[in-house]
């Protein structure tokens, strides 16, 4: 399971760049813009298997597998792993017991230098913090926010997703480890 700990707060890019893409010269509508710019940004982020700004997020397993693949790229760091060992009794992992193999143009890896230590039976048996890397906001991804906010705002009945836009999605997607 993956949970969402802590969110960056900025948006992903200006409103003011919005409002220029969308000719639109008002102040009347900048909150509703800024929760559209949220909502793209989101629905990309959530489409595309990756992150695009700075979060801390909690991935939680039932047991060690052989190897340990960390979602949405690109991975900053990691900050823990706990686990509960065969008596049931919380430990910290020490970072010098496993690597991270950062991917560049893939999902990040962790792995055990000998083996991953046996875990007592239950759901949240290994817990991994982890941040992602905030990426330089391509103009791909800006792109991608400007057509969805335009879309949604010309569209307020909530039509489908403006034709070609899957395309984009699929420039910016993390298929199976690899985008």
């Amino acid at each position: 399971m993956l949970n969402l700990i802590t969110q960056n707060t900025a948006l992903p890019l200006t409103l003011s760049s919005v409002k220029e893409s969308l000719a639109i010269d008002s102040t009347s509508d900048d909150n509703r813009l800024t929760a559209m710019i949220w909502a793209a940004s989101l629905f990309i982020e959530k489409s595309t298997n990756r992150s695009f700004s700075s979060n801390t997020y909690e991935l939680t397993l039932d047991s060690f597998p052989r190897r340990i693949d960390v979602p949405l790229p690109p991975l900053a760091s990691i900050t823990y792993i706990k686990y509960y060992d065969t008596n049931n009794t919380l430990q910290t992992m020490n970072s010098s017991d496993y690597i991270v193999v950062f991917g560049q143009r893939s999902k990040s890896t962790i792995t055990h230098i000998e083996n991953f230590p046996a875990t007592y039976n239950r759901p949240d048996a290994v817990t991994i913090r982890f941040t992602t890397a905030a990426t330089e906001n391509t103009e791909l991804f800006k792109m991608a926010v400007k057509v969805l906010v335009a879309h949604w705002n010309e569209n307020r009945e909530g039509q489908q997703i403006p034709a070609g836009f899957d395309s984009i999605l699929n420039m910016l997607t993390c298929w199976q480890g690899v985008w």
